[in-house]
C-alpha cells in the first residue's frame, strides 16, 4: 500500500469516526436541551403559583381592609340613626347603614373566597413543590453526567481532528482538495469505495477488468467513472 493510499484510508477512517461522535455529542446536547426545558418549565410553574399566591393574598387583604371599612360605616350609620332628628333623617340614615351592612356582607363572602383560593394555591405549590424536590435531583445528575460524557466525546473528536489534519496535510495538494471536495460532496466516511465483486460498493457502478486490475496493483489512486469516490480493495 503506497503512502496516498495509506494518508486516503486514515483520513477516511478518521472522517468516520468524528463523524459518529459528533452524533453522539448531537443526541447528548439534546439530552442534556430537554432536561434543561423541563427543569425550566418545572421552575415557572412554581413561580406562577408563587405570584397567584401573593395575588391572592393581596385580594384577601383588600377584602378584609374594605371590609373593616364597611362594617365601621354600618355601625356609624346605626349610631347617627338613633340620633336621627327628623323621619326623613332617620330614613336617609337607614338607607345607609343598609348599604354599608350589605357591601359588608358582599366584603365578607368576598374575604371568605378568597382566603379559600388562597388556601388551595398554597396546598397545590406544597404538592407541586414536594414532587419537583423529589423529581429534581435525578435531573441535575443525569445533567452533570451528560456533560461529563459530552466533555469527554468533545476531547476525543478534538484529538481526532488533529489526527485528520495531519492526514490531510500528508496528501499531495491534488489528493487533498479532491478527497475534500468528495467529503463536502458525500459527507464524512463515504469518500472512498471498495471493490465489491467487479463493482463499486457506493454506487453499484460495474467496473472495466482494466480499472479493477489497477485498483488491486494500487500503484495509483483510481476512482469510480460514476461517483468519482477513490476505489480500493
Amino acid at each position: 500500500m503506497n503512502e496516498d493510499t495509506e494518508n486516503l484510508k486514515a483520513a477516511d477512517e478518521l472522517d468516520s469516526e468524528l463523524s459518529v461522535i459528533r452524533l453522539e455529542i448531537a443526541r447528548l446536547q439534546q439530552i442534556d436541551k430537554k432536561i434543561r426545558t423541563a427543569v425550566a418549565a418545572e421552575k415557572k410553574k412554581l413561580a406562577d403559583l408563587a405570584q397567584k399566591i401573593a395575588q391572592a393574598e393581596a385580594a384577601r387583604r383588600k377584602f378584609e381592609s374594605d371590609l373593616k371599612h364597611a362594617e365601621h360605616k354600618a355601625r356609624s350609620s346605626r349610631e347617627r340613626l338613633s340620633q336621627a332628628r327628623t323621619p326623613k333623617e332617620a330614613e336617609a340614615l337607614e338607607h345607609e347603614a343598609a348599604g354599608a351592612e350589605a357591601e359588608a356582607a358582599r366584603l365578607e363572602e368576598a374575604t371568605f373566597s378568597a382566603l379559600e383560593t388562597e388556601e388551595n394555591l398554597k396546598a397545590e405549590n406544597d404538592r407541586a413543590t414536594s414532587a419537583y424536590e423529589q423529581w429534581i435531583p435525578q435531573q441535575k445528575e443525569t445533567i452533570k453526567r451528560t456533560q461529563l460524557m459530552m466533555e469527554e466525546k468533545q476531547s476525543l473528536a478534538n484529538d481526532l481532528e488533529q489526527e485528520r489534519i495531519a492526514a490531510i496535510n500528508r496528501m499531495t495538494t491534488d489528493l487533498r482538495d479532491t478527497y475534500e471536495w468528495l467529503v463536502k460532496e458525500y459527507g464524512a466516511g463515504r469518500a472512498i469505495s471498495r471493490l465489491d465483486g467487479s463493482s463499486c460498493s457506493r454506487c453499484g457502478n460495474v467496473l472495466v477488468p482494466g480499472l479493477i486490475d489497477k485498483v488491486r496493483h494500487g500503484e495509483e489512486q483510481q476512482r469510480c467513472p460514476n461517483c468519482s469516490r477513490y476505489l480500493m480493495l
